[in-house]
């Protein structure tokens, strides 16, 4: 026998592949989570326009950039992004982590690309090595896209993330 909860969540199904939309308050019956269907809100729509940060907490992880600095003009340096699962997630080992660095921008160079190879992965921990050469004096900003993906047992989150942190040239 069918029960209504069921009959209904098909109905639900029906008219939403006519392209009709509306809100139910009500959970199916089936025990599926928001999260077992979808990996990460990047999947229903194109991302807004994202501010950029230097840290990042959301609830599976925490992203910060670090950039203690003092650098030096014209030499090549690096700085650190870490990627630190929280309880329930590991980073995942087999996603093509990647940072792309807005080039050109106040005074700085990348050296690139930056991907799994300028990382040290673990199983909660991911920490990518940015190399750069300033190529001014004063404070300066790198900047760039950090695309990467956290996991539980039950969901995988793939996350692109605008970052973005002051360092002091010397």
């Amino acid at each position: 026998m069918i029960s209504i909860l069921s009959k209904t969540t098909c109905f639900l199904w029906v008219v939403a592949s006519l392209g009709v939309s509306f809100a139910c308050s009500k959970q199916e019956s089936s025990g599926a989570k928001k999260d077992d269907v979808l990996t990460s809100s990047h999947d229903l729509a194109p991302p807004a326009a994202e501010a950029a940060d230097s840290k990042i907490e959301q609830p599976a992880y925490t992203v910060a950039w670090l950039a203690p600095g003092p650098y030096m003009k014209d030499k090549e340096q690096a700085s650190e992004i870490v990627i630190e699962a929280k309880a329930g997630y590991h980073v995942n080992q087999e996603f093509p982590l990647q940072f792309k660095p807005v080039e050109g921008a106040d005074g700085i160079s990348y050296k690139g690309p930056i991907g799994r190879e300028n990382a040290k992965i673990q199983e909660a921990k991911a920490v990518v090595t940015v190399a750069f050469t300033p190529t001014r004096t004063g404070k300066v900003k790198l900047a760039g896209t950090l695309t990467f993906s956290v996991c539980s047992d039950q969901t995988c989150l793939r996350e692109k993330k605008n970052l973005e942190v002051a360092a002091n040239v010397q």
